[in-house]
C-alpha cells in the first residue's frame, strides 16, 4: 500500500495546450479571434497567392525578440528551409544571406521573413516549460504583396504538483528532462513542420515533381549527399549543411543523410541540432552505430555522462551485430575512458 501511495502522490500538471495535438485556424475562413498561445497554428492564405503560384521562395534572416540569440533564430530558419525544400525551389540560405539586401537579385518569386517570438525555457523547480514560436510572412518580391502568413508557438510543459518529498523529487527530475536541448530541437522541428504545412501547394521544381520516377529522386539525393561530403572535406560547413538538407528533402528515409547533417551541425557548433539529427537517423535505423557513437561523444562533452554511456553501449552493440569488431572496440574504449575521467572534468 505504501508504494501505491507513493506513485499516486505525484499529481502531474494538466498541460492540455502542450500535450494535445495543435488545432489549425485559417483566418481567411474563420471569424473571431485566434490565439497562437492556445496550441493553435494560426494562418491566412491571401487572395493573390495563386496569381501566379510562387515557383521559388527565399527565406530571409528572421528578426528575434529581445533576449533570443541570433543562432537560435537561425536554427528555426534552417528548420523552415528543410521542411519547405520538398515543396518548392529554394535559394540556399548562404546565397540568401549574401544577396538579401537586394531581394530582386535572388531571382525568386517570393520571400519569407518574420520574427522569432519565443525560444527558451522557464524552470520553476518542479515545473519546466519550453517554448519555440514564430510569426512568419510570405511576400511576392515584384510588389511586396503579402500572400501568406502564419504564427505558432510549439510548447512542452512538464513536472508535477508535489504532495510529499518523494513526489517533489520526481517532479524535479521530469522538469529537468523537459528542458534538455533535445526538447528544444524537437519543438523547433514541430514549429517548422506545422507552419509549412499551412502553405498551399506551389509550382514545384522539376527535381521534386511528384510525377518523376522515385529512382531519379534517389539518384539526385545521392548527388547532393556527395556534394555535402565534399563541402565537409573543404570545411565549408554552411554549404555542407545546405547540401545535406537537399539530400534529405529528396530521400528522407536515408539515415546516412541525417548523419551527414549532424556532422555539419556539430562542426558549426550547433550541438543541439546535431543531437536532434542523430536522433532522427537512429529513428530511421536503430542499428546506426555511427549515429550512436557520435551521440555518445556529444553527450559526454556536454557533461551528460549517463546518456553518453548508454549511447556508446548502443554503438558497440550495433557494430558487433555487423561484425565490425574494430569500431565496437573503439566504443568499448570510450566507455573505459569515461570510467577513468568522470571526476576529472576531462573530455574525450
Amino acid at each position: 500500500m505504501g508504494t501505491a501511495r507513493q506513485f499516486l502522490a505525484w499529481v502531474p500538471l494538466l498541460s492540455l495546450a502542450a500535450c494535445s495535438s495543435p488545432s489549425y485556424v485559417d483566418e481567411a475562413k474563420q471569424s473571431g479571434s485566434a490565439d497562437a498561445l492556445m496550441n493553435e497554428v494560426v494562418f491566412k492564405v491571401h487572395g493573390g497567392f495563386d496569381s501566379p503560384k510562387p515557383d521559388c521562395v527565399a527565406i530571409l534572416p528572421f528578426a528575434a525578440k529581445d533576449g533570443i540569440a541570433a543562432k537560435d533564430a537561425e536554427s528555426i530558419r534552417s528548420a523552415i528551409y528543410q521542411h519547405l525544400a520538398p515543396r518548392v525551389r529554394e535559394v540556399p540560405l548562404a546565397d540568401v544571406d549574401r544577396l538579401s539586401a537586394d531581394p530582386e537579385s535572388l531571382h525568386c518569386a517570393a520571400v519569407i521573413d518574420g520574427k522569432i517570438t519565443h525560444y527558451g525555457t522557464t524552470f520553476l523547480g518542479i515545473v519546466s516549460q519550453v517554448d519555440v514560436g514564430a510569426e512568419l510572412t510570405m511576400r511576392r518580391v515584384s510588389d511586396g504583396t503579402v500572400i501568406w502568413e502564419g504564427k505558432h508557438i510549439a510548447s512542452s510543459i512538464d513536472g508535477g504538483v508535489p504532495i510529499d518529498p518523494l513526489s517533489a523529487a520526481a517532479g524535479v527530475i521530469v522538469a529537468l528532462t523537459n528542458i534538455r536541448g533535445e526538447q528544444t530541437a524537437r519543438l523547433t522541428d514541430d514549429l517548422a513542420r506545422r507552419l509549412v504545412s499551412t502553405i498551399p501547394p506551389m509550382t514545384l521544381p522539376s527535381l521534386a515533381d511528384p510525377g518523376e520516377p522515385p529512382a531519379s529522386k534517389v539518384a539526385s539525393a545521392a548527388i547532393w549527399f556527395s556534394r555535402g561530403r565534399t563541402a565537409l572535406a573543404l570545411q565549408d560547413f554552411p554549404r555542407a549543411h545546405e547540401d545535406f538538407i537537399k539530400a534529405i528533402a529528396l530521400d528522407d528515409g536515408n539515415a546516412t543523410y541525417r548523419d551527414g547533417l549532424a556532422i555539419a551541425c556539430a562542426q558549426s557548433g550547433q550541438v543541439e541540432n546535431a543531437l536532434a539529427a542523430y536522433s532522427m537517423a537512429i529513428a530511421l535505423n536503430p542499428d546506426d552505430g555511427f549515429a550512436w557513437y557520435n551521440t555518445g561523444i556529444l553527450q559526454f562533452n556536454a557533461g551528460h555522462k549517463d546518456e553518453a554511456v548508454a549511447a556508446f553501449r548502443k554503438a558497440g552493440s550495433a557494430y558487433l551485430a555487423k561484425g565490425d569488431t574494430e569500431r565496437a572496440g573503439q566504443a568499448a574504449d570510450r566507455l573505459k575512458e569515461i570510467a577513468a575521467v568522470t571526476h576529472s572534468g576531462d573530455r574525450i
